[in-house]
Order: structure tokens, then sequence, then C-alpha cells
């Protein structure tokens, strides 16, 4: 089933509404990175499309297919959930900020994830 389809039927809603990690404790960048190599995966394979094996290096904007705008959020919501932390929704983690965006390799998302995790003002815990 796409990924669109599922998050219509609200089975992502959480990953999208997670509000966690009030500690915002320094997170382990290799950690951030395996986990948003394996869940740009699990996009892919429920989206029905092939997944490139993923590196640091890789630029998920222009290395998968069909990974847009539309997707770039979903991924986000479910890193964040994954990590226990909160992602703000004026945070691209996939591409530059400006008129001229520039897509991001994943080494670059994990570094703006930290960065964010780390300077993120604390909220209470569901």
């Amino acid at each position: 089933m796409p990924v669109l389809d599922l998050l219509a039927q609200g089975e992502w809603y959480d990953y999208l509404t997670a509000r966690k990690n009030p500690e915002r404790k320094a997170m382990d960048a290799g950690h951030v990175r395996k986990e948003l190599i394996t869940i740009l995966g699990q996009i892919q394979a429920m989206s029905g499309l092939a997944c490139p094996a993923l590196t640091g290096a890789s630029v998920p904007i222009t290395d998968l297919d069909k990974f847009d705008s539309k997707i770039w959020p979903v991924a986000t919501g479910m890193l964040a959930a994954t990590l226990n932390v909160e992602i703000p929704n004026n945070v691209n983690i996939f591409s530059t900020r400006g008129a001229c965006r520039t897509p991001l390799s994943i080494d670059q998302a994990v570094a703006e994830v930290c960065r964010v995790a780390s300077s993120a003002t604390p909220v209470a815990a569901e």
C-alpha cells in the first residue's frame, strides 16, 4: 500500500505528532544514520519501490524514486518517533532553506537532526 494511503488512513498519525524526549540528550550520529537509512528503506518498500544501498553520502531526494515533498514529512515524523525527539514542522532535514533549495545527503540530514534534537526546547512527555 502506498505511503500516502497509509497516511490518509491515519495509521501513521503517531509518527507525525510525536513529542517526546524531554531530556534532550545529545544524539549519537551513527545511531541516527542507521535509523534514518532503515526508515527510508521501509518507506520505499511500503510504496512498492526499489531502494538502492544507502550510505551517508546518499541523497534521498535524488537517489530514491518518488521521494518528494509529500513523503519527506512522513520520513521526518517516523524518524522523530523512532528517536523519541521532536523535529519541528518547519525543519526540512532533506534540503536546505531558501529560494535555491539544495538536496542534503543522509549525513547532512543526520547533522541537522542532531542539531535540532540537542537545541530544541524540552516538551512535556505525553
